[in-house]
């Protein structure tokens, strides 16, 4: 399939959303501010993430955030720990971040909960605000991007990543992130329309672009 035709496509149209969807986050209050200033006065030993497909992928976006901006160390949950083996981890005064776009991953909430009655800060960067992931953690940091019907992600996989980059300017005081951020929807509109109209491109392609152009630090 072309780029050309993938416009009309569900998927090419949600992914075409994505600016949309990093400007209403930026319209819309959510509480980074707060959660950044109390990380900042107690800082974590220890981030813990916890997400699955595609959502893992911004979860490790995350981690190289978290790592290189703040010196802290970032490690992924196992999910069956909690789940199936039912122990609970030495997280208190640590940051538990999980990433999901519908929030409804059992053994992630399970997870989630577990993070929380061992005294962990917990927070949900999750599509859907409503979610029992939500309503597992303490904090919920809202994707903002609307429902997402095609079967791989894409403009919620953009907004997680936007999100996590949100986070970490804030926590961090890092002005020349946060201009980065600022500039992604319109730099964004204009490498989402030369990929759609790129008739040379191969929708893997384009998708693989997208992502690469999100995860190259020279983006912000």
């Amino acid at each position: 399939m072309r780029i050309l035709e993938g416009e009309s496509t569900r998927m090419g149209a949600e992914a075409r959303e994505a600016s949309l969807v990093l400007r209403r986050q930026e319209s819309t209050q959510h509480p980074i501010a707060d959660l950044a200033a109390r990380l900042r006065s107690k800082p974590p030993q220890l981030v813990v993430t916890c997400a699955r497909g595609s959502s893992a992928h911004s979860a490790t976006f995350g981690k190289h955030l978290i790592e290189r901006h703040l010196g802290i160390p970032v490690a992924a949950a196992a999910p069956n720990i909690a789940s199936i083996y039912r122990t609970t981890l030495a997280l208190r005064d640590q940051l538990f971040v999980a990433v999901s776009q519908a929030g409804r991953s059992a053994d992630i909430i399970e997870t989630a909960a577990m993070a929380k009655t061992a005294g962990a800060i917990t927070v949900a960067v999750v599509n859907d605000a409503d979610s029992p992931l939500a309503g597992a953690c303490d904090i919920v940091l809202p994707m903002q991007a609307g429902p997402e019907l095609s079967v791989a992600a894409s403009k919620s996989f953009i907004a997680s990543l936007a999100m996590l980059l949100r986070l970490t300017a804030a926590w961090a005081c890092d002005s020349a992130m946060q201009q980065g951020i600022d500039r992604l929807p319109e730099r964004l509109d204009a490498e989402v329309k030369r990929m759609f109209f790129d008739v040379t491109m191969e929708q893997d392609t384009h998708l693989q672009a997208i992502e690469n152009y999100l995860l190259d630090p020279k983006t912000i």
